[in-house]
C-alpha cells in the first residue's frame, strides 16, 4: 500500500515537473519570438522614416532586413509548436502577417533604389568617357603603351560595359596596322577577348618596344643651341625613350644592346638579309 501511495507522489511530482517544463519552454519561445519581432519592427521603422540616399546605407539596411526577417521566421515557425493563448496565437498571427507584408514592400522599395544608383552610376561612367577621349592608335609601337592604359583603364576592366560595346570601342579606336589587324573580326561579344589579346601579342613584344624607343631616340632632329625650344624639345624626348626602355625592365647599365641596335642601322639591306 505505502508502495503504491509513493508511486502515485511520484507520477504526480513527475506531470508537475512536466507541466513546469512545458510552460518554461513555451514562455522562452514566445519570449525570443517577440524579441525579435521587436528588433525588426524597429528595422521596418527606421528605413520608412529615411530617404534612403546613401549607397552604404541602403545596402546596409537591405542585410539588415533580410537577416531579421529571416529571424523572425524561424521564431514564428517555432510558436507552430507549441499551444499558446489563444489571444497571443492571434496577436502573432496578425503580427507575422503585418510583417511579411511591410518586408515585402520596404524590400522592394530598397531594391529599387539600388537599381536606380548602378544606373545613374553606368550613366555617369558613359558621360565620363565621352568627356575623356581615348585617343586613336594607328600601330605605332611607341605609342602603344599610353593607349593600352588608357583603355584598358576605361573600357577594359570597367564592369559598366558588355563584351560586344567593348569590340566596338577597340575597333573604332584603332587605325592603320592596328585596325587591320583585327579587322577580320566581326563586333560580337565572343570576339572582343581574341581582339584584345592580338593587339597585345603584337605590341607587347619588348623586342620590337625597345627597337622603336631606341629608334626613336637615335632619330631627333640635331637642336639648336640658339632656340630654347628645341633644346627643349631634344630633353623630353630622351627623357620619355629612356622611361620607356626602364618600362620594359631593361638593364639600361648594359650597353650592349644599344650598340647592337646602332649598329644594325649601320647595315644595309643586303647585309639584314644574311
Amino acid at each position: 500500500m505505502d508502495n503504491m501511495v509513493r508511486q502515485q507522489q511520484e507520477f504526480g511530482d513527475l506531470a508537475v515537473l512536466q507541466a513546469i517544463n512545458t510552460y518554461e519552454d513555451t514562455s522562452v519561445i514566445e519570449r525570443r519570438y517577440q524579441r525579435r519581432a521587436k528588433k525588426l519592427r524597429n528595422t521596418l521603422d527606421e528605413i520608412q522614416e529615411n530617404e534612403l540616399n546613401n549607397l552604404e546605407q541602403m545596402r546596409e539596411f537591405k542585410i539588415k532586413l533580410e537577416i531579421q526577417f529571416e529571424n523572425v521566421e524561424e521564431a514564428y515557425f517555432e510558436t507552430q509548436n507549441i499551444k499558446l493563448v489563444e489571444t497571443t496565437e492571434d496577436s502573432i498571427e496578425e503580427q507575422i502577417d503585418e510583417f511579411r507584408q511591410n518586408y515585402k514592400i520596404i524590400n522592394a522599395r530598397i531594391t529599387e533604389k539600388l537599381k536606380n544608383y548602378n544606373t545613374t552610376q553606368t550613366m555617369c561612367s558613359n558621360i565620363k568617357l565621352q568627356e575623356i577621349k581615348i585617343p586613336m592608335f594607328y600601330g605605332e609601337m611607341k605609342q602603344w603603351s599610353s593607349f593600352h592604359d588608357l583603355f584598358k583603364s576605361l573600357v577594359h576592366d570597367t564592369k559598366h560595359f558588355t563584351e560586344v560595346e567593348k569590340m566596338f570601342r577597340l575597333k573604332t579606336s584603332l587605325g592603320g596596322e592596328a585596325g587591320i589587324l583585327i579587322q577580320h573580326l566581326p563586333v560580337t561579344e565572343t570576339n572582343y577577348e581574341a581582339a584584345w589579346q592580338i593587339l597585345k601579342e603584337r605590341y607587347e613584344n619588348r623586342r620590337l618596344q625597345f627597337t622603336a624607343q631606341v629608334d626613336r631616340l637615335l632619330d631627333q632632329p640635331t637642336a639648336n643651341g640658339e632656340s630654347a625650344a628645341s633644346m627643349k624639345q631634344l630633353l623630353d624626348t630622351t627623357k620619355e625613350c629612356i622611361y620607356a626602355l626602364k618600362g620594359l625592365n631593361l638593364n639600361l647599365n648594359d650597353e650592349q644592346a644599344i650598340i647592337a641596335r646602332i649598329v644594325v642601322r649601320k647595315l644595309d639591306k643586303e647585309s639584314l638579309r644574311l
